[in-house]
C-alpha cells in the first residue's frame, strides 16, 4: 500500500520564439514523437525564474532572459489521463525567454528521460505535431502569443 500523500509539483517553463519558430525538445515516449516547451520542477527555495534558467540551459544548452510571465497552467493528472490512480498535479508558469545574443540550442548538459534534441519548429507546423501542453500549442497557432508585460493570463486544469 502507498502511503504518500499527494503532492503539487511547480514547474517552470520557456516560450522562446524566434522568426515565426518556436524552440521545443523533441522527446519519445512509447515510440510516439512528441514536442514539449523546454522548462521542468522548481527546486526547494528556487525562484521560479531560476527555474526556468537553469532548465533551459540543462536541456537546450542556452542561457536565456526572462522577459516575464505570460501564462499559469495547471495540469491535474486524473482530469486527463485513463490511469487508475494518476497522481501528478503540477502547476506550471510558462516564461517568454530571449537567447542571450549569438547563442543557439544544441544537446544540454542534462536533457530529459526520452530527450532526443532539441528544434526550431516553424509556427506554421504545429498543427501537423504531437506538442504538450495541447492549450500552449493552440495559442500558437490561433497566434495569442502576448507581450510579456500585459496581465498573466491563468489557463486552468489543461492538457
Amino acid at each position: 500500500m502507498d502511503n504518500r500523500r499527494p503532492a503539487i509539483r511547480n514547474s517552470a517553463k520557456a516560450l522562446i520564439l524566434r522568426d515565426r519558430t518556436v524552440l521545443l525538445q523533441a522527446c519519445r515516449f512509447d515510440g510516439r514523437l512528441v514536442y514539449l516547451l523546454p522548462g521542468g520542477t522548481q527546486e526547494f527555495g528556487e525562484p521560479l525564474s531560476e527555474t526556468v534558467r537553469r532548465e533551459v540551459l540543462e536541456e537546450t544548452g542556452l542561457r536565456v532572459r526572462v522577459d516575464g510571465l505570460l501564462w499559469v497552467r495547471e495540469f491535474i493528472a486524473r482530469n486527463h489521463l485513463p490511469v487508475e490512480g494518476a497522481g501528478d498535479h503540477v502547476v506550471e508558469g510558462i516564461y517568454r525567454c530571449t537567447p542571450e545574443a549569438g547563442a543557439e540550442p544544441g544537446a544540454g548538459a542534462l536533457p530529459d528521460a526520452g530527450q532526443i534534441g532539441v528544434r526550431w519548429v516553424p509556427l506554421a507546423e504545429l498543427p501537423g505535431i504531437t506538442m504538450w501542453p495541447e492549450t500552449v500549442k493552440r495559442l500558437l497557432i490561433e497566434g495569442d502569443v502576448v507581450d510579456a508585460g500585459r496581465t498573466v493570463a491563468y489557463l486552468g486544469d489543461c492538457p
